[in-house]
């Protein structure tokens, strides 16, 4: 198959070649990588950019190995994969979650999860510049979760709440509490 923009009974590129197929950014990472397997270090992917001929720009998932041939002697032999697609969905989602994050932020809210197999919380960073929240998202048992509601708000996680969703009555959650600052304010 077509690789790198080469054509397919395109002769093995020299490193020299090789080089010019690389981002001038990522050459150091895969210059000491392909050092390190030929030392016979584990080949560990890698991710850089690859120039095609054409001058467009592709991301690609690399591993090589170092292999022995009795006639010729170490050499490295690997895989390359084409993650454009993939590297351009990883970076819609990185900018989502950040125009998620900052529209949390600013209407001062955040999120929470409930896990029925595990029994476990997930709680979002709520507006990291309040006071009491943590910047990152937490998880824990239920039970701490509610510990965090507001003492006279405790009642909407009497057990029914969670009877429901387990009993597939609901989909969805609805409803005001209040919660407790991690420095127990109000």
């Amino acid at each position: 198959p077509i690789f790198f923009g080469l054509p397919e009974q395109a002769p093995v590129p020299s490193l020299d070649d090789f080089r010019r197929l690389v981002h001038p950014d990522d050459w150091a990472l895969v210059e000491t990588t392909m050092a390190a397997n030929m030392r016979g270090e584990a080949g560990t992917p890698i991710e850089y950019r690859a120039v095609l001929p054409d001058g467009s720009v592709r991301y690609v998932s690399a591993r090589g190995e170092r292999r022995t041939d009795p006639d010729t002697g170490d050499y490295l032999a690997g895989t390359v994969q084409d993650v454009t697609e993939r590297k351009a969905v990883e970076e819609v989602l990185r900018r989502s979650e950040e125009r998620l994050r900052l529209a949390l932020s600013a209407a001062r809210q955040g999120y929470w999860t409930y896990t029925f197999a595990t029994n476990v919380s997930t709680l979002s960073e709520l507006n990291p510049s309040s006071p009491g929240f943590s910047d990152a998202a937490t998880s824990m048992p239920m039970t701490d979760f509610v510990e965090l509601v507001h003492p006279d708000d405790r009642h909407i996680f009497d057990g029914r709440v969670i009877a429901v969703y387990a009993a597939g009555e609901s989909e969805s959650f609805d409803d005001e509490f209040r919660m407790r600052m991690a420095d127990r304010s109000e």
